[in-house]
């Protein structure tokens, strides 16, 4: 499963830097990440990457083909006075930075943004959530023997 945590991670890396390029006006935050130490009382931004299906895409002797699928996941926290066209406006940025592009041997789809909804966090208080959701894809060849 190695090679899913080296594709997935150029594709976070990718849009940390593409992020880092616009100005960064949001943290981003990644799962197991120890944000103590971060100021999210402005917002934040939380990538959570999902491998959804793995399959064999060809079974060729000792060097298949694996095919993987999964969903990546981009929560744009704003806070809630900065009305709705705040997120909606990272959620475009977040959009550009991944729409049909193929990053380090991963295949990105077009992303979706959904409508928002308020969450509330005990120790953070209270944001406009706005997800994105991006389908992508990645093949593997695997060495048998």
């Amino acid at each position: 499963m190695s090679y899913f945590l080296d594709h997935i991670s150029a594709v976070v890396a990718h849009i940390q830097t593409e992020w880092t390029a616009v100005g960064a006006p949001l943290p981003i935050v990644l799962p197991n990440d120890d944000a103590s130490d971060l100021d999210l009382s402005g917002g934040f931004v939380f990538i959570r990457p999902n491998l959804t299906d793995t399959n064999f895409a060809s079974i060729n002797g000792t060097n298949p083909k694996v095919r993987s699928f999964g969903v990546l996941e981009i929560n744009i926290h704003t806070l809630m006075n900065t009305g709705i066209g705040e997120g909606l406006t990272y959620a475009a940025q977040f959009g550009g930075f991944i729409r049909g592009r193929m990053i380090s041997g991963v295949e990105m789809y077009a992303p979706t943004v959904a409508s928002g909804e308020t969450i509330s966090y005990n120790d953070q208080g209270k944001y406009w959530l706005t997800p994105v959701t991006c389908g992508f894809r990645f093949d593997e060849n695997l060495t048998i023997g």
